[in-house]
């Protein structure tokens, strides 16, 4: 008999029943950690890896935090960018890095 192997990283999430999303997730795992289920027991029925239940069971609200600097400009700012690369691209002339720098 055949053994399924499966051929991408979709197919093997799949197949080890692996949660990719686990903010929706890791609350009710939480739940149930602290109503007595041990950590290796609760990512095993839900899936999620144990170093992250262990990471948001020790601190829960440094997942809620954003990584990295503050932006420097505002979101309407980058919106007209945005808009204008669109613009640039609907019309055929992409805009390089040098014109992206240089209007920045």
């Amino acid at each position: 008999m055949e053994q399924y192997i499966p051929c991408s990283m979709s197919h093997v999430r799949s197949f080890f029943n692996v949660v990719r999303n686990y903010e929706t997730v890791t609350p009710n795992v939480l739940k149930a950690v602290d109503t007595g289920v041990s950590l290796r027991k609760a990512a095993a029925v839900y899936g999620v890896p144990i170093a992250t239940l262990f990471r948001k069971k020790g601190n829960p609200e440094i997942s809620k935090q954003k990584t990295g600097p503050a932006t420097v400009s505002s979101g309407t700012e980058e919106q007209k960018i945005v808009d204008w690369i669109l613009f640039r691209a609907q019309r055929g002339l992409p805009v390089t890095k040098t014109e992206l720098l240089d209007s920045i």
